[in-house]
Parts: C-alpha cells; sequence; structure tokens
C-alpha cells in the first residue's frame, strides 16, 4: 500500500530515527510497541512500565506510527493525527512540551538541511504529506499545541484538521474541551473542540492512577463515538491508552519484557538502591525537621574534591538535594527556611506559577538539576522543594531525597526523582518524614498516608547500631527492584494506594445535554464530575495580572468609567495562556474578598476538594475584569465561575518575587506584567505598550532599570507634548532608542520594532507601538462583518467549498460526505447576500452597497486595526442590521426557500444544518432576535449562479421550524462526537479560506490525494 511519491519508511527505521532525535537508542520496549503498531497489532490496553522507563517516548512511538501509516490510503489509516499526552500536574504538561518541541524542530530542520538524517527527512516527508502544502509554505509537518488554559481567541491548535499534532494538556484542560465546555472558551467554540478531539484523537492518560475517574470517562466517550450509538460508521473515533508505573495490574498491559531487563542502560535504573530512614515529627515541627533532613543529606553528599595534579582540582558536581511535600503552604515555608542556608542555592517548584515564569526559573535552573548533567553544570549545592507537581514525568535527578510521607503510589513516583539513570555507584540517600499527630483522614490523601506509614515501620530494615552511636532509623530501600521484592502479590498493600474515585456514569442523557452548547441547557451537567469524580472541587481559574488596568472598585460601587478603560486597555493586547496562573476557583474567591491571605493548605492537584470549613460569606470584596473577549465585564467574587480567565492590577501583587514568582496572596509587591512577552509568543508580532504604569513596570521585574525608566518618560512626555510635531512612532523608536541601561526585554522589543517597522496604535487612555506585520490570531467567532480584505461572495464560497472537500477527502471521509461538505461550504454565507448585512459590509452605506458588488469580506478595514470594533458596531447601526442577528439562518432560510440550491445533496439535511451551525449557533436553537426591519425585507439576487429571492423573517428560531429535531436526528445519524467533527470541518475550511484572503492568497490550501483517489 505504500505510495510511490513517499519515501519508504518502516518500523525497523525506528531506532535510527530514535537516536537522530534524541541522541541515544530506545529502549526495547519501545521498539516492540512500534513493531506491534506497525503490525496491525493496535495499541495495549496500558503500558503498566515503572519510572525512568522512558515513558514520554510514547509520543515518539504514536508519531511514527503515524508517519508509517501515511502511505495508506486516507481511508485506511488507523494512525491518528492528533495525538495528546495528558497528566493532571503542570509541570508535567510543561516539560513533556519540551520533548514534543524538540521533536517538531528536528523534523522541521530535516526538511531544509539535504544532509540530515534520512530517516528524520522520511518522517518529516511524510508527516507533511497529511498536513498537506510544501516545505516552503510557511507550514510545518508537526505542530505542537499546549492546552494551560481556555483563554479566548487563543484556540491556533484547533486550526487544520490535517495536521499532526503532539498535544500536551491537562486532565481539566482536554476533558472539559471534550465534553463540549472546554473551561475559558466560548460557547460557540465548545462543539469545534469537542469534534477535534473526539474523532483522529489518540490520548495517552499518563499516570492514570491519578486520574481514575477521567479515564472512566475516556473509555465511555470512545464507546459513545463508536458504530452502537450513531447509524453511519465512525471512521477514527477517539482512542485512550493509560500509562502509569504504579496503576491495578490490566489486562493486555505492555510491560518490561527479557529485553529490556538484559538492557544495561535500563537495568541499571532498576536495580539502583534508595534507602530511605523513617523519621517522624510533631506537626509543628515538621518544617524543621525537613530542613534539618535537608541540610544533614547535603553534607553527607558532598562530593570529595579530586585532583588531577598537583596545582588543579577537577571540576564536580555539588549535589542536588530534592524536598518533596505534600501542600504548598509547606513547600513555601521549607524553601524559606533552605534559603537561609549561606552555603547552598534553594529553588522553589510549584505547580502555581504563570507558564512564562516557570520558563525562566526551569531555564535558569535545568542545566544544575537535570538527568544526565554533567560535571560542572551544578557548581554549588542546591536544594529543590517541591509539591506534588514533580511526581510525574519530570525529568529531574536529586542526589539525596527528604519526602513527606505520602500513599505508597505518590511515594515510588517521588524516589524516581532519586538517581533517575542510576548512574550513581553508591546507594543514593533519602528521608521520609513522617507526621506523627496528624489525623488519619488526610483532605488530599484520606487514610492512605497513614496505612502506608504502617506497612512501611512493618518492613523497614534496622541497621546495625554501632558503638557510642545513636540508635540508627529504621530504612526501608525504594529501589524499584528492591521495592518490587516486598510488596504483594496484588501490587500494593490494602489501603496504601492514593484514593482513586470512580466517576459517575456517563450516560447518553448526560451526553444529551452536554452536546446542547448554543445554548446550554439551564440545568446543564458539570465536567469536573466526569473529570476528577463526584467528591471534587469546581475547575480552576486563570489570573492575569496588567499593570495598565484601573481599580474596579468594590463589590457594589460604581466603577466612574473605569470598566470602559479596562476594556480598551486589555481589548489592545487580550490575555494569552502564557501569562496566567491557574489557580483553585475557591483560593481567588478568598483572596479578592479579604478573607485569611487567601492561600489555603492545598496539595497541588488539579479538581482537589475545597477544605473543610472555608466556606464564608461571598458578598464584598474587589472587582475584577472577566475577559471573555465581547462578553468581557466586571465581576465580584461571588460571581466567579470556572474556567474564568480573570485580569487584575499587578499592583495587588498575589507573587513572590524571592520564589521566582510563584504564587503567594499574602505579598503585597507589585507583580510584573508578562503581556508583550506573552503576546510576541502566542502572536509572533512585537508591541510595546507606552502607558506610565507600563513603563514604570520595566524596573519591577528588572532591578536597577529606575533610571532608564524615568528618563523613557521624560522622552515620551517630550514627544507626546510637541505641539509642532504630531507623536510617530519613529520619533519614539529613535528616542527610547537612544536610552542607556534600559532593560534587555525592552531593548530587543525596541530593535524589532525598528528593523519591521512599527506604528503607533492609541486605545482608550493607552499608547502602544505595534509591529507592522499582521499577527497570527487563531479562528474567532465572535461579530461576523469580517473587516478584512475585500472578497466577492460567490468568490469566498466556492472557495470555502473547495477547501472543505480537499479536507474531507485528505481525511479519508465517504465520498458522499466530502461532497456534501463542500456543499455545504459552497452554500454557508449565501445569508450575507441581505441588503442590510451589505450595507454593513460597505460602512452602513446602502446606496453604495446596491451599486456595488456581493461580497463577503469587507475591504473598509484596510488601514484599520482589526481591534478596532467600535467603528464596525458603529457601520452595523447605519447599515440597520440588527445587533445579534446571524447570516447562517439567512442562508438557511434561502435553501428553504431555494430546494435547487439542495438538488443533488447526499444528505440534504446534514447541508442544511451544516450551513446554520458554522459559527458554533444552533445547538440546539438559533438565536432569537428582535428584527422588525426583516418584515419589510424584499430582494433580488444571483449569486453562485443562481437567481435568487429572499424575502421576510426567516423564523428558525421558532419551534415550530424544526430546527431542534433536525438537531437531535443528525446527532443520531453521525454520533454526538461525529456531528461536531464534520461541523468542525466546515469551520476551519471558512477559516483557512478567510486567512489565505487576507494574505492576498486567495486559493484554497492544496491537499494530497490518497491512493485510489483522483
Amino acid at each position: 500500500m505504500t505510495s510511490p511519491d513517499l519515501p519508504a519508511l518502516a518500523a525497523e527505521d525506528f531506532p535510527a530515527y530514535f537516536a537522530a532525535v534524541h541522541g541515544c537508542a530506545p529502549f526495547p520496549w519501545q521498539v516492540t510497541l512500534v513493531r506491534r503498531l506497525a503490525a496491525g497489532g493496535g495499541w495495549p490496553a496500558a503500558l503498566d512500565l515503572p519510572t525512568a522507563a522512558g515513558k514520554t517516548a510514547v509520543l515518539d512511538a504514536a508519531l511514527f506510527h503515524l508517519a508509517l501509516d501515511a502511505a495508506r490510503a486516507p481511508a485506511e489509516r488507523r494512525a491518528r493525527l492528533r495525538i495528546a499526552l495528558v497528566v493532571d500536574r503542570r509541570l508535567v504538561v510543561d516539560g513533556a512540551r519540551e520533548r514534543a518541541l524538540r521533536i517538531a524542530d528536528k523534523l522541521a530542520a530535516a526538511e531544509r538541511d539535504a544532509t540530515a538524517a534520512p530517516v528524520l527527512r522520511a518522517v518529516a516527508e511524510r508527516l507533511r504529506a497529511l498536513a498537506g502544502g510544501t516545505a516552503g509554505d510557511g507550514g510545518a509537518p508537526l505542530g505542537v499545541a499546549c492546552l494551560r488554559g481556555g483563554i479566548p481567541r487563543e484556540n491556533a491548535w484547533a486550526e487544520s484538521p490535517v495536521q499532526p499534532l503532539l498535544i500536551l494538556a491537562t486532565v481539566d484542560q482536554i476533558g472539559s474541551r471534550l465534553l463540549f465546555r472546554g473551561y475559558g472558551l466560548s460557547e460557540y467554540a465548545h462543539p469545534l473542540h469537542a469534534g477535534l478531539l473526539g474523532e483522529d484523537t489518540l490520548i495517552l492518560l499518563d499516570e492514570a492512577h491519578l486520574s481514575a475517574p477521567f479515564l472512566d470517562t475516556l473509555r465511555a466517550v470512545a464507546d459513545y463515538g463508536g458504530a452502537r450509538w450513531r447509524e453511519t460508521p465512525p471512521l477514527r473515533p477517539l482512542q485512550a491508552v493509560p500509562l502509569s508505573a504504579t496503576q491495578a495490574p490490566i489486562d493486555g498491559a505492555l510491560r518490561l519484557g527479557v529485553e529490556d531487563r538484559a538492557c544495561e542502560e535500563l537495568a541499571r535504573r532498576l536495580r539502583a538502591a534508595k534507602p530511605a530512614r523513617l523519621l517522624d515529627a510533631d506537626a509543628a515541627q515538621l518544617v524543621a525537621r525537613l530542613a534539618d533532613c535537608a541540610r544533614a543529606l547535603r553534607r553527607d553528599c558532598e562530593p570529595a574534591p579530586v585532583v588531577t595534579d598537583l596545582f588543579t582540582p577537577a571540576e564536580r558536581c555539588a549535589p542536588v538535594v530534592g524536598v518533596v511535600v505534600n501542600r504548598i503552604a509547606t513547600a513555601r515555608a521549607v524553601h524559606a527556611e533552605l534559603r537561609q542556608d549561606a552555603e547552598a542555592d534553594a529553588l522553589l517548584l510549584i505547580g502555581r506559577m504563570r507558564p512564562l515564569d516557570r520558563d525562566v526559573l526551569v531555564a535558569q535552573h535545568l542545566p544544575r538539576l537535570r538527568a544526565g548533567r554533567a560535571d560542572g553544570d551544578n557548581p554549588r549545592p542546591l536544594y529543590v522543594v517541591a509539591t506534588q507537581t514533580v511526581e510525574v514525568g519530570a525529568d529531574l535527578d536529586f542526589d539525596a531525597l527528604v519526602t513527606q510521607s505520602a500513599p505508597l503510589d505518590a511515594l515510588r513516583q517521588r524516589f524516581g526523582r532519586l538517581n533517575r539513570l542510576g548512574a550513581r555507584d553508591a546507594a543514593a540517600p533519602a528521608a521520609i518524614v513522617h507526621v506523627r499527630d496528624a489525623k488519619d483522614d488526610d483532605p488530599v490523601y484520606g487514610g492512605a498516608i497513614a496505612a502506608t506509614w504502617k506497612w512501611l515501620a512493618s518492613i523497614a530494615e534496622a541497621p546495625a547500631k554501632r558503638r557510642g552511636q545513636p540508635k540508627p532509623e529504621p530504612t526501608v530501600d525504594f529501589g524499584s527492584d528492591a521495592l518490587a521484592a516486598r510488596l504483594p502479590a496484588g501490587g500494593a498493600p490494602p489501603g496504601c494506594l492514593s484514593p482513586r474515585p470512580q466517576a459517575p456514569v456517563l450516560l447518553p442523557a448526560h451526553v444529551d445535554r452536554l452536546a446542547q452548547t448554543s445554548p446550554a441547557p439551564a440545568l446543564s451537567p458539570e465536567p469536573a464530575l466526569w473529570l476528577h469524580g463526584p467528591d471534587t472541587a469546581p475547575a480552576e481559574v486563570q489570573l492575569v495580572w496588567r499593570a495598565d488596568l484601573p481599580e474596579l472598585g468594590a463589590d457594589g460601587e460604581d466603577d466612574d468609567g473605569a470598566l470602559e478603560a479596562a476594556l480598551a486597555a486589555v481589548g489592545a493586547l487580550p490575555p494569552a495562556s502564557l501569562e496566567a496562573l491557574s489557580l483553585p476557583l475557591w483560593t481567588v474567591r478568598d483572596w479578592l474578598a479579604g478573607r485569611g491571605d487567601g492561600a489555603g493548605d492545598d496539595g497541588d492537584v488539579e479538581g482537589a476538594r475545597e477544605p473543610a470549613g472555608r466556606r464564608g460569606d461571598d458578598r464584598g470584596g474587589r472587582r475584577v475584569l472577566r475577559w471573555a473577549g465581547t462578553d468581557s465585564r466586571a465581576v465580584a467574587p461571588r460571581e466567579l465561575r470556572p474556567g474564568d480567565t480573570l485580569v487584575v492590577p499587578t499592583t495587588w501583587g498575589g507573587l513572590d518575587r524571592e520564589a521566582g514568582w510563584a504564587w503567594n496572596p499574602a505579598t503585597r509587591a507589585p507583580v510584573p506584567d508578562l503581556a508583550e512577552a506573552a503576546y510576541a509568543q502566542a502572536r509572533q508580532r512585537t508591541v510595546l505598550r507606552l502607558g506610565t504604569a507600563c513603563v514604570a513596570q520595566w524596573a519591577v521585574a528588572h532591578s536597577g532599570a529606575a533610571d532608564a525608566v524615568a528618563a523613557a518618560l521624560r522622552v515620551l512626555a517630550e514627544v507626546f507634548d510637541d505641539a509642532d510635531a504630531p507623536p510617530s512612532a519613529h520619533a519614539l523608536l529613535q528616542g527610547l532608542g537612544a536610552l542607556d541601561g534600559l532593560p534587555d526585554a525592552v531593548r530587543a522589543r525596541l530593535d524589532a520594532l525598528e528593523a519591521n517597522g512599527a506604528r503607533l496604535l492609541v486605545y482608550g487612555h493607552g499608547r502602544m507601538l505595534v509591529e507592522r506585520r499582521p499577527a497570527v490570531v487563531a479562528a474567532d467567532d465572535g461579530d461576523d462583518a469580517s473587516l478584512t480584505v475585500p472578497v466577492g461572495l460567490d468568490d469566498h464560497c466556492r472557495g470555502v467549498g473547495a477547501q472543505a472537500r480537499a479536507f474531507a477527502a485528505a481525511l479519508g471521509l465517504a465520498p458522499a460526505l466530502v461532497d456534501d461538505l463542500g456543499r455545504a461550504g459552497d452554500l454557508h454565507d449565501l445569508g450575507k447576500a441581505d441588503p442590510r448585512f451589505q450595507a454593513w459590509l460597505y460602512g452602513g452605506d446602502a446606496r453604495a452597497a446596491r451599486r456595488a458588488p456581493l461580497l463577503a469580506k469587507s475591504g473598509l478595514a484596510q488601514g484599520m486595526d482589526a481591534s478596532d470594533r467600535r467603528a464596525a458596531a458603529a457601520a452595523r447601526d447605519r447599515a440597520g442590521y440588527p445587533r445579534g442577528a446571524r447570516h447562517e439562518c439567512t442562508s438557511v432560510q434561502l435553501l428553504r426557500a431555494h430546494p435547487a440550491l439542495l438538488a443533488g445533496a447526499h444528505d440534504a439535511e446534514l447541508v442544511e444544518y451544516l450551513v446554520g451551525t458554522h459559527h458554533g449557533r444552533g445547538r440546539p436553537f438559533l438565536p432569537v432576535v428582535d428584527d422588525a426591519g426583516a418584515e419589510r425585507l424584499d430582494a433580488r439576487f444571483e449569486a453562485l449562479g443562481q437567481h435568487l429571492h429572499l424575502r421576510g423573517a426567516h423564523r428558525l428560531e421558532r419551534l415550530e421550524a424544526g430546527w431542534p429535531e433536525l438537531f437531535a436526528r443528525l446527532q443520531r445519524r453521525y454520533g454526538w462526537w461525529g456531528l461536531a467533527y464534520l461541523e468542525a470541518l466546515l469551520r476551519l475550511a471558512d477559516h483557512h479560506r478567510s486567512a489565505a484572503e487576507q494574505a492576498g492568497a486567495a486559493a484554497a490550501i492544496p491537499l494530497p490525494l490518497g491512493e485510489g483517489q483522483g
């Protein structure tokens, strides 16, 4: 079945691919997995592998399988295009992202380098064949997405249904999307994300024992997406595979084999000795006890100096001592204590950090604590204080470990960071500290801590007492092989594992309600129940700090225009997930309401239940801006909702500079504003805000910049107060560029603006330099006036139809579906022929619209910024097109009035439905709009070679129009996720065509034809 146009590739090439990407050979189990997939054996029921066995390499195996399958005809491909690694630890998501980016970078480089390893070029070319286009069109053979939070308009991962993609995500972020309730996304984006994840996606659930409810839910979704629950056969429904080092035994799981045990590299990791002393302390002594143990182990691990000659000592690595605890508050306290050690450095790693801050912190320290570090990489002793966030997948390597007592599975994960590669000849020392007066029912771990401690005490060995020395503490060897030999046959002693709640049974009735996204039912199921179990908290919220955000006042106060100023400031530079901090809803609510310090002594895990006794009066407190694009507004603490993106002033504090800007609600010092840095990464475009508060921010994160800030403010005053010369980007760049002492990040932005051209944008009370090249903006389904470049209605519709057909054919859909999707694309925007809509596109000038050709996109935005929504709204009002009216409804009205438009459709109901839902509305009701002017409509026009007549209101919002029944019939026909997937294909075809038109390349993006197609 291999296509002659693609380079040869076989399962036997996997070791060469692995070595070319990662610089080492794969383990035998990784090779075995690829051979199994290539032979058609499918994925095993689970991957049951110990810590440090290289489970993250499952991304390589899945991707190589996709490259192998790329040569098959599209309908015969079974490897999924989207490969998602999911885990409920934030640090792991970011760590796995580094591996995914390395793979993507190597493949992209191989396309450009004729001397690259042939196997890399073969994999890249095969993935490119799936993605469409050529190596020179600016795309990539492999995309990488990290789903950290639901920020409106930041959906770049969902821009192409044919792009091979590695997704790294938390349970909340991918689970909520899969259940049609993507946290933080608009209701109109819900079916788009659900459709893409529910079809042609492989979900690898890492450390599945931590996410048992979500695993139950994944299995239910895979079943509901299959053939039993739809009238038409699925092509590639969701597939889920659990990964874990400590999960319960599963029949059909892939485990280490004889070849793995014979592999010296892997065997060394498994047999490495890790003796842990069992210690205890009262709760009041815990922090001091942990810190004392860490200091003692650091001294024990100090390397003896090695002299290579009489004068020159060899450079040796100082020890890295890990301290892992169960609560964020405990981690902060231990970190503060260890920072007092003048002979060592201390690093705090918790999940409660903004991604950009964490990236900086890890980049600074990773060479010092990564697995496989070389001599000299860590010149000073280093304490790494962490929460549960390092238990999973983090490629860190400690020379010694102190851990708070925890369930057995959590301890095994923590010990997986100790002597991770087994490279040390001597045993790696450790200590486990148990709180002897703690309650047996821990808020995070229940009774598992007490049960595990009791079992450890029963198997511990007491070393021989030396004369004159105190009695030694009992010891348990946590080496992988050593501990496995002590475990009972069932895998773990009774009661010693972390609580594994079961998700409620996901019933078809639940899915019916979840799939209703626009509008959602008044009584809608809470997705958290199926992500973390019934005893869970609401989803987290995203917190963003901005320097130019005005105070919105307390609950119940009048904002005196502050809200309008806040909307203008944030709207000019919308939030990005890289600058957002994920926090439990109740933590933010407490912080805003001024209850205590808002810290909470909670664990660093998703879905943790709200602390007992925390509930207080949610009235009062500071109001914040809930950012939701055009639906943004000020909210009080009691109004916060799961998934909210909240924007607060930097002057409120909340992040601890000494801890690498980790969450600490007790701090009041100003927080760095990361908007420019996050925008540059998310949109590949440089901006620089010049308001007084934003310029003053330059000195917050950059000590020593106070003089430069004062000089910059003088330059700005001179430029903006010069009556003889209006302010210009050139004058600002010249004046600011001549200053000394600017922070490096500011200097780099000024250089980029100077090199690429800049313009000055005024918004509200703010001013900003903006790079002239266009931003990379994800698809938006807000107002649809389409202020871009002028595009004719016929050209746009036919272009979308061609793109939809190309997508559907490349994905291997049945020919009838390919044709119907293309037909829906041809017809999707007919409703824009409404004379009032055309007047809107012509700036509100109805007379000009009557004399000109029908447009799908307006050219009025040329020279304007795309964020100027006021101009679009004003044009709409002049045109008389009602707020909330949807051109999709008018398109359906025309289809029903002119049956010839659907003649030849294989499923006319599907075509009509896709046209009506191509902006996410109509699931199950189309919007109700007060449109008195529609009754006077009586327009005749020609479109797509047809003479059409538009008359009166569409009335599709009425029950007798049958739209909800149509929605229900098509869900039974194509499945809940299958129908959403078909919607996504049309919507993304529309987005692709629009992007090509805006870029001046008004042509459908070419995609390859598979074998047997023509």
